[in-house]
């Protein structure tokens, strides 16, 4: 969040107890947290086990992604497909002018009973040069199995 004098500050959340869904045929319920809802455990666990999503697509803003992990790892039981997003950006917030990596993970559920989890890198090497990144994750289902085709990405 950019303040009014230009200031770069953590996000200001407005947790206003509502969850948007889209329904969808190819990818069922998807919910879109963002960044930090991810985490809280209270919405996680409303999204999958009252709700019962079937996606779940986040985009973060945050210096760090060891938290956004594990939580993604809670989703394998469900068999979910989720995506995580952050951007090189996030390192404006950050202490100490860095970004973990990777930069975001896609979890893919498949039919033999094993999850994959699949980092992804940034290309610029946290160097955008206009601080943005932009991803284009191509998922197909084939033979009953999410496959990541391609990943493109981009600093724009």
């Amino acid at each position: 969040m950019i303040t009014e004098d230009g200031r770069a500050e953590r996000e200001d959340l407005l947790f206003d107890r509502q969850v948007h869904l889209l329904i969808t045929q190819e990818l069922g319920l998807v919910a879109f947290p963002i960044c930090a809802e991810l985490l809280d455990p209270d919405f996680y666990r409303l999204i999958v086990n009252a709700v019962l999503v079937d996606t779940i697509i986040c985009a973060s803003f945050s210096p760090g992604v060891t938290a956004f992990h594990d939580t993604i790892l809670k989703g394998t039981a469900a068999r979910l497909l989720q995506l995580y997003i952050n951007t090189c950006s996030a390192k404006a917030v950050s202490r100490n002018g860095q970004i973990a990596l990777p930069l975001g993970f896609v979890q893919i559920p498949c039919s033999d009973e094993e999850f994959q989890i699949r980092a992804v890198d940034w290309e610029c090497m946290g160097e955008c040069p206009r601080g943005i990144c932009y991803f284009d994750i191509t998922i197909v289902y084939k033979d009953k199995n999410f496959h990541v085709k391609s990943i493109h990405k981009k600093c724009a």
